[in-house]
């Protein structure tokens, strides 16, 4: 069938504004813009890419990706403060004690009897007393009302540069001025009879001048702290490769590869932090383990009239609500004390006479032998059961 030519105008008109104004979002489509549509197929729309994200430290940098996965975690974790704490941990150093230092304290996050004391500054160091005296620092630090039952020391970071010195590092003037340093504040920790955990230097990244120095620091400082009576925790070996060389990543606790140091090379990541404070929890736990029991009668102990009314009495009225009494005679009487063991009974030694001779043995009469066998006490056997043996006379 074919169109008449008069409808060619119209259907022309009608194409023409399909395809100037496009149907609208949501509308059917026609047969006649289907019919348009079908050789021309709609192009393929690809996917867009969001955008990276920024940094929000600086908004007109890009967000820096690992890409190996690994992450360095928050830098910073405040130190919480426990209620009566029986032990005290102080950490002082530079800013490596300071991550140290939130890395002991999650080491003993559940124990409610220990509290970690941060009192570190980052940019201090022995020899540049300018910036901060430690020796000064630590004995204002022991002599104030806060009583620590060991301390915990990482410092030297910024000991390495020979700024605000008339020394080099390496000579042996150095040495010997540092060593002194070393001695004055362990010094101030024996007067108090506080004990030392020394914390030795990580490797760094840097040049093979600068590990040699380091490892000569901390020569050094092991020697002192050895001949002061303290213990020398060495992290060499927890934060090198298989080279033997720097690394900034290495095996955490779990055994997991993950990051160990920051950027710059020097600093500890949160990973980093707990992995070094494990080093220094084994020894802070052996002095800890030492520590002297604290005795009973301290504990019970009560601010007030001693005689008047025993202890544990006048604790139990205080829970129960009575009233205190006036009177001479406690409202709870004692109870006697009883021996923690009581005589002791042998259930197999034989029993023994007053002269010390074995008990005779209970006697009885004896019964006749003919009462055991009598004839009487025979009773004939019925036929068929087991004891009848009249088939023996049977022919």
């Amino acid at each position: 069938m074919r169109w008449p030519l008069r409808y060619a105008p119209l259907l022309f008109a009608l194409a023409s504004a399909c395809v100037i104004f496009p149907p609208m979002a949501g509308a059917q489509e026609s047969f006649l813009e289907r019919f348009i549509r079908a050789g021309n197929p709609a192009p393929v729309k690809q996917p867009v890419e969001p955008a990276p994200r920024r940094s929000s430290n600086n908004p007109g940098a890009h967000a820096v990706h690992h890409p190996s996965g690994l992450k360095e975690g928050p830098q910073d974790v405040q130190i919480k403060t426990k209620t009566n704490p029986s032990t005290a941990i102080l950490v002082i150093g530079d800013a490596l004690a300071d991550k140290l230092a939130q890395g002991i304290d999650q080491e003993f996050a559940d124990n409610p009897d220990v509290q970690v004391v941060r009192k570190t500054k980052p940019m201090s160091s022995l020899t540049h007393v300018d910036i901060y005296d430690w020796v000064e620092g630590a004995r204002a630090l022991l002599s104030g009302p806060q009583h620590y039952d060991v301390g915990v020391i990482l410092i030297g970071t910024h000991d390495l540069t020979n700024a605000g010195t008339s020394f080099d590092p390496g000579a042996d003037s150095w040495r010997e001025a540092y060593g002194r340093r070393v001695d004055a504040l362990l010094g101030v920790f024996k007067e108090k009879n506080v004990p030392v955990v020394w914390v030795g230097l990580p490797v760094m990244m840097g040049t093979p001048k600068s590990s040699e120095e380091l490892q000569s620091l901390n020569a050094i400082v092991r020697e002192a702290v050895h001949n002061a009576g303290g213990t020398f925790v060495d992290l060499h070996d927890a934060f090198i490769g298989e080279d033997g060389k720097y690394t900034d990543t290495g095996p955490a606790l779990n055994g997991t590869t993950v990051r160990l140091r920051t950027s710059d090379g020097v600093g500890f990541t949160q990973q980093g932090a707990l992995k070094a404070a494990y080093f220094a929890d084994v020894e802070v736990k052996r002095i800890l383990a030492q520590k002297p029991a604290t005795a009973p009668d301290a504990i019970l102990a009560s601010p007030g009239q001693p005689g008047a009314k025993g202890d544990i009495e006048r604790l139990i009225d205080q829970m129960a609500g009575t009233p205190p009494s006036t009177d001479s005679v406690p409202l709870i009487a004692k109870i006697p004390e009883r021996p923690a063991v009581g005589p002791t009974i042998s259930l197999t030694t034989p029993e023994r006479a007053s002269d010390g001779l074995l008990t005779p043995p209970v006697t009885r009469a004896p019964r006749p032998l003919a009462s055991s066998f009598a004839i009487d006490q025979w009773r004939a056997a019925k036929p068929g059961r087991s004891d009848d043996f009249s088939w023996r006379s049977s022919p």
